[in-house]
């Protein structure tokens, strides 16, 4: 080894060696997340020399779909990844141990539970047109979506899936509040809109689309039971309504034939229905047996008895919920015939 280095060698090594070790690395500042309020300051700035070409072909640029799509992924990017705050866990430091074995962990996994999936969801909402979801609180008191309305302004987006979870809606908590709240936070809400949600990753299941004929009346402003009552769909017997999704076993979508507004609403399903009918025939039968039963005079709080005491007589009925129409076509020569 003395005949393949010299001293000065070994000791220039040596001195490379501690000034590696010693020199602290410059600290590397966080990327702004503010490029699409940036943007938006400059088409401000601009807007005062509509005549100027530069400013036209500034302009031009700045407002290009493509062109907002990758400042809007730059914020995400910039606050999720590399903010202080980010919610987004990077990996954990490097184990002491080569072969990532610890006392404590022997059999080197992760903990998931500190690892969380986040991102951002932006879109521009500037008209009275409804969202077209519902929101839920789960078992841990999260937001959930729980329905995505077909046609509405979302479910055109793809913005949002069923199951994902909000945590922020643009910089709000969600924690503390309602989903009554919430929901009338999002009726109000013009102009940008920001989510900060953990997606679900759900598989999207296929539309259906199926025709039936309602075989009772339907007000969703006096039922109790839907989850939002905007989103209910009035109708009468007779009514055609084409099906388009009945992944809720007790709410499907749907539109009246016919009708103009794309998006699809909210029916109680012929299961819902049947339940209502025996529930308030079981009631009735026990009031005639015990006149003197103050059932209906307690505060209901079970979800089902709640319905019951608006609705004893609206829903008695001894026909089917609803009548498939196998052919729309051949429906509808049918009733010209006639």
């Amino acid at each position: 080894m003395s005949g393949g280095f010299t001293q000065a060698d070994i000791r220039s090594a040596v001195e490379l060696y501690d000034k590696i070790n010693t020199k602290s690395s410059p600290q590397i500042r966080n990327p702004p997340s503010d490029a699409v309020q940036r943007a938006k300051e400059v088409l401000e700035e601009i807007s005062c020399y509509p005549e100027n070409n530069d400013a036209k072909e500034l302009k031009r640029i700045l407002t290009q779909p493509h062109f907002m799509a990758l400042l809007q992924t730059h914020d995400v990017v910039a606050h999720e990844v590399y903010s202080d705050e980010a919610l987004r866990v990077t990996p954990p430091p490097t184990s002491p141990y080569l072969n990532g074995d610890s006392p404590e962990s022997a059999n080197g996994d992760m903990d998931m539970e500190n690892v969380t999936r986040v991102r951002l969801v932006q879109f521009q909402k500037n008209t009275d047109e409804p969202m077209g979801i519902t929101l839920k609180m789960n078992e841990l008191n999260h937001c959930i979506v729980a329905r995505i309305m077909h046609g509405g302004m979302i479910h055109r987006q793809g913005t949002l899936h069923v199951g994902d979870e909000i945590r922020e809606i643009n910089g709000i908590s969600v924690a503390n509040q309602t989903v009554e709240q919430l929901q009338k936070m999002l009726r109000e809400m013009r102009g940008s809109i920001t989510f900060k949600i953990v997606p679900s990753y759900r598989t999207q299941s296929s539309s259906c689309e199926i025709y039936v004929r309602a075989q009772f009346e339907y007000d969703p402003a006096k039922d109790d039971l839907i989850p939002c009552k905007e989103a209910g769909i009035r109708f009468r017997v007779g009514d055609i309504i084409q099906i388009i999704s009945k992944d809720d076993h007790n709410w499907w979508q749907g539109k009246l034939e016919n009708s103009k507004n794309g998006t699809a609403g909210l029916i109680p399903s012929p299961e819902l229905q049947e339940w209502r009918v025996a529930c308030i025939a079981m009631e009735k039968t026990k009031q005639e047996q015990q006149a003197s039963c103050t059932w209906f005079g307690k505060k209901k709080k079970q979800y089902k008895d709640k319905y019951l005491a608006k609705h004893n007589a609206e829903f008695i009925q001894n026909i089917p919920p609803c009548e498939t129409v196998t052919n729309l076509q051949n429906h509808e020569e049918n009733s010209a015939s006639d």
